[in-house]
């Protein structure tokens, strides 16, 4: 049985939209995952919005997508982690760790999108 890209985008763009919400409930005061995680989640936001609206790319384009989605969504859960996995603050913590498991989520599906696109 044939996974849709569809919904592995779908879900993407949910975690994605997820993300972000959590980011601005438990932002950092290191300047290198801010700005690593607001690319990932802002950026790769607007890119999955496009893909609704403008339809499927070319396959080139897709695989580059998903190899550097997931490189910044593995990026930015690690960085988060690591700033949260030590934090003093319950609720700053559990959100911030939630954060960053649902970037590993998303850069587990960005890779096996490139999987797919690359069998295609």
């Amino acid at each position: 049985m044939a996974i849709d890209r569809n919904v592995i985008k779908v879900i993407q763009l949910v975690l994605t939209i997820a993300c972000l919400g959590l980011h601005l409930q438990s932002s950092t005061s290191d300047t290198t995952t801010e700005y690593i995680s607001i690319g990932a989640f802002v950026g790769y936001l607007i890119i999955l919005a496009g893909f609704f609206i403008a339809g499927p790319s070319a396959s080139k384009k897709d695989v580059y997508y998903a190899i550097i989605g997931f490189a910044l969504f593995a990026a930015a859960s690690f960085l988060n982690f690591h700033k949260f996995y030590d934090d003093w603050n319950g609720d700053k913590k559990t959100i911030g760790l939630i954060k960053s498991g649902l970037a590993l989520l998303n850069a587990v599906l960005f890779l096996l999108e490139g999987v797919l696109i690359w069998r295609d």
